[in-house]
């Protein structure tokens, strides 16, 4: 791996295994695809640290080979979430000084437990790097899954084959869409309510969406594409069902009560997109048959998450726990605050009440995806009648949950990188996935090949966690400068579908990473194994 001091500049810094690099003890190579972070002790910028604390038990590792570059500023980020516990620590010290004694019990019991980066790790806002997984017991980090809280994947398979489509009309109805207001998605306040509190379950369950799905949807609605008899297929093809505990009154006055908003069933902005791909290569058919997966065959991908709602619970929770710390003691860098969890049900802490806000932010997003996978079935219903298409998962990638994790239970912030379970991993039991692992979705570039791949087990020294995507190398300004020529041309034949009239050059393939080589270190470090390779045929951004 190489470590790249500025994006900007790509000065590569050689010698990484030998390097002391700034404000690091030191870095070195622990295996063909992992590379051990010495993170130093904590330092006054880490925020308020008590004096004489050590240097910290966790040692970071990045998954990569030595064919993937990573920014150094990234790789800072993971250090400094390592030294946390000594931020902690002085938290505690200060409000028992303050006579606040439970409350400093609770910030004593805080302890980070790994610090794991992913083959696509980047350095990202709030302190916390793309591609950062982190495992806490007794807290939560408010900006710790990044700002689109529930960003995710959702694939979906169908019977078509690339002969069967005509693309550029497709592209047309498509744009119309998702970018032109033509979707039609009725949702009345019972059911946001339900939707934002209890996810894909409460909105199933609606009495409003009993009386109009399916046959009796009215006409022109896309309620009309969904077959309430899969109902249990679609839960049962999420992470968590799609459905989590929410309260969206923690974080927002009110739901917008009108039937109509112009947010519901959107990609947004940034590296989101609805994509069709053909399946070209079959790695594991016995997998890819238990998938319903198979070369030639037409698949969607859809990544976008809870368009704003996460951005507002973030910002929220953090301005709550800016105001909570204790008076006259340094904030911590970057506001990485941590806020204990665990409290009475009765009491919760504003860490419990953060995961409930977060809860409705990711429910949205669950929703979002569902919905533009249900413009994507009419559009191909529209285009040959009669199509089946049927999800094969959905998950997030910018999210906080607790699971089981060296023998207790441990918050993980993911951001920027997905859950990887194998078949034997407890929240698998009973699905169709105990038998394979659980489905992964990593997109490369509008250019270049995606993969899907299974959750194998013995992966817990990655907290059970694989990365998100390519990750980004170069800046959205510094791609600015591309020719339309020569953004058409990097797209090699891939049908570009946007909303006006200036392509989105930001997004551009020669700005993210090579996909082979992260696919190679997700595999090399025993993060997942492959399954399929896809390539774009049309891909829809904003």
């Amino acid at each position: 791996m190489k470590i790249v001091d500025n994006p900007r500049r790509d000065i590569n810094v050689p010698a990484i295994e030998e390097m002391r690099l700034a404000g690091l003890g030191g870095v070195r190579r622990s295996g063909p695809a992992e590379l051990t972070v010495d993170a130093g002790p904590p330092g006054p910028d880490d925020g308020p640290v008590p004096s004489g604390t050590a240097s910290p038990v966790i040692s970071p590792r990045i998954f990569a080979t030595p064919e993937v570059s990573v920014e150094l500023g990234a790789v800072q980020q993971l250090a400094r979430l390592a030294r946390l516990d000594a931020l902690t620590q002085g938290q505690a010290e200060a409000l028992r000084r303050a006579g606040q004694p439970e409350l400093a019990a609770r910030y004593e019991r805080v302890r980070v437990v790994d610090v794991v980066g992913t083959p696509d790790l980047h350095r990202g806002d709030a302190g916390v790097a793309i591609g950062t997984v982190l495992g806490v017991d007794g807290a939560v980090m408010p900006l710790g899954p990044g700002p689109d809280i529930g960003c995710g994947m959702r694939l979906i398979t169908t019977d078509l084959t690339p002969a069967d489509l005509d693309l550029p009309a497709l592209a047309e109805r498509l744009r119309a869409d998702l970018f032109l207001g033509r979707r039609d998605i009725a949702l009345s306040r019972s059911q946001r309510l339900a939707l934002l509190t209890e996810g894909l379950m409460g909105l199933f369950d609606a009495e409003d969406t009993r009386r109009g799905s399916g046959a009796a949807a009215t006409s022109g609605s896309l309620w009309a594409q969904f077959d309430r008899d899969e109902t249990d297929w679609e839960l049962d093809h999420c992470v968590d069902q799609g459905s989590l505990p929410g309260d969206p009154g923690l974080f927002m006055d009110d739901f917008v009560p009108a039937t109509r908003d112009p947010i519901t069933g959107t990609i947004g902005r940034g590296n989101h997109f609805l994509e069709l791909q053909e399946v070209v290569e079959v790695v594991d058919r016995a997998t890819a048959y238990a998938w319903d997966v198979r070369e030639g065959q037409v698949v969607a991908t859809i990544h976008t998450g809870s368009r704003g709602l996460g951005r507002a619970v973030g910002a929220h929770y953090r301005d709550r726990a800016r105001a909570s710390h204790p008076a006259g003691l340094r904030h911590p860098a970057m506001e990485t605050y941590l806020l204990p969890t665990g409290g009475d049900p009765a009491e919760p802490t504003l860490g419990d009440r953060y995961l409930r806000a977060m809860g409705a932010a990711g429910n949205f997003a669950y929703a979002n995806r569902f919905f533009l996978g249900l413009i994507v079935r009419k559009n191909l219903r529209l285009q040959r009648p009669g199509a089946t298409t049927r999800l094969l998962y959905d998950m997030p990638h910018n999210f906080v949950a607790v699971e089981r994790h060296q023998g207790r239970a441990v918050t993980v912030h993911r951001k920027g990188a997905t859950r990887s379970f194998g078949p034997t991993a407890m929240s698998l039991a009973g699905t169709v996935q105990a038998s394979t692992g659980q489905p992964l979705i990593v997109p490369g570039s509008m250019g270049a090949a995606s993969w899907l791949l299974a959750g194998v087990d013995g992966n817990e020294h990655a907290l059970m966690s694989a990365c998100h995507g390519a990750g980004r190398a170069k800046t959205r300004g510094r791609m600015g400068g591309l020719s339309d020529r020569e953004f058409d041309a990097s797209l090699q034949g891939t049908l570009l579908v946007y909303p006006g009239l200036e392509r989105p050059k930001g997004e551009a393939p020669d700005a993210y990473k090579p996909i082979g080589p992260i696919i190679d270190s997700v595999v090399a470090a025993g993060l997942a194994r492959l399954v399929a390779r896809l390539r774009p045929l049309l891909t829809c951004k904003e």
